[in-house]
């Protein structure tokens, strides 16, 4: 006598990877039967996993289905993924774990750098506050941002020759920090 089983669920791929300043991570099932979850699990050191999010699954197909979630948040350096895959049943299985070596990029511009007279910086996503400081940590000129406001002159002509730093806290929580030059050499 023969008899065949049929998985609940083959999975034949799951990756993880930076797009801008998130992770998405990607997944492809073969075949589902009675599968009623997916949990995204995240860990910093491969080891420790905290749930992330959950993606609902399609339940019953005998087609490959593409699924996604983003982690809007990820920490700088590396960051592990796995699948925790639930039936409707209860059981569950994991995935093997993804990984992306997750460097920030800048989110705000500062041009021209060098300046001379005035400095211009952008922030997509708004800012709520914008300091210039010296090398000393001595803060020269602040700015509050106005809602959904999304650039600020900044009048450098005053200023001495020399490096300064400006701290763009964004309107969504993010610090960024950039390295302004004054000068008026070569101007």
């Amino acid at each position: 006598l023969f008899t065949s089983s049929v998985l609940p669920l083959e999975l034949i791929s799951f990756s993880a990877t930076q797009t801008g300043n998130e992770v998405t991570c990607n997944w492809l099932t073969a075949t589902e039967r009675n599968t009623n979850v997916f949990v995204v699990e995240h860990s910093t050191n491969g080891i420790d996993f905290s749930p992330l999010g959950m993606v609902n699954a399609a339940g019953n197909s005998n087609t490959p289905i593409n699924y996604a979630f983003t982690d809007k948040n990820p920490a700088a350096g590396m960051n592990y993924y796995r699948l925790l895959m639930i039936d409707t049943d209860g059981t569950s299985t994991y995935s093997d774990i993804a990984s992306a070596n997750f460097a920030k990029t800048d989110v705000s511009s500062l041009y021209p750098n060098p300046a001379n007279d005035w400095a211009t910086i952008v922030t997509p996503n708004g800012f709520d506050e914008i300091i210039i400081s010296t090398a000393s940590g001595q803060v020269i000129d602040s700015f509050s941002g106005k809602s959904l406001q999304t650039s600020q002159e900044l009048n450098v002509n005053e200023m001495a020759d020399g490096v300064y730093f400006v701290t763009i806290k964004s309107a969504n929580g993010e610090v960024e920090i950039k390295q302004l030059v004054k000068t008026t050499k070569g101007f």
